[in-house]
């Protein structure tokens, strides 16, 4: 009797933990939510030496604006994408006019209004800005690449 006791007792207990794993069989896993990687926060080098300048888009892109700062949109809606640049070497960067494209959802892509930054970033420095581009109704920002150092790469940020 007593052995019955304990099979049965064995049985219920790993019964129980192959229907706590296979509970939900359709569900998709945690991976699989994120169907599209997500570069927000990441930290993108812009230049190939250890100590060059990186690149960080803090948050995710601000959009369906229909002004920002002395800006209108004239395509439906405003996205912003705010990032920050530190150097952190020891030396002065020269920075450049940056050359920045953003893709949209439909593959269509977009050129950021005009920005003005300083001449170089000082040793240790940090530049904080945003990028804005005026995007049709119902667009997403998908992805932005940006060049923005002297020499230096093209980096590419997937939005999300």
């Amino acid at each position: 009797m007593a052995a019955i006791v304990v099979t049965v007792a064995v049985l219920i207990a790993t019964s129980g933990r192959n229907t706590a794993i296979t509970a939900n069989p359709g569900a998709p896993s945690q991976a699989a939510d994120s169907e599209q990687p997500n570069d927000v926060g990441r930290r993108f080098a812009l230049g190939p030496g250890f100590d060059d300048p990186v690149a960080i888009v803090p948050e995710a892109p601000q959009c369906g604006l229909r002004t920002y700062q002395d800006m209108t949109a004239s395509k439906g809606q405003l996205c912003v994408i705010r990032w920050t640049v530190i150097n952190p070497s020891g030396t002065r960067r020269d920075l450049i006019q940056p050359v920045v494209t953003l893709v949209d959802d439909r593959g269509a892509e977009h050129d950021a209004a005009a920005l003005t930054l300083p001449p170089a970033i000082p040793p240790g420095g940090r530049l904080d800005s945003a990028f804005v581009f005026d995007l049709a109704p119902y667009r997403k920002p998908v992805k932005m690449t940006a060049t923005m150092l002297e020499n230096g790469r093209q980096i590419e940020v997937a939005l999300g």
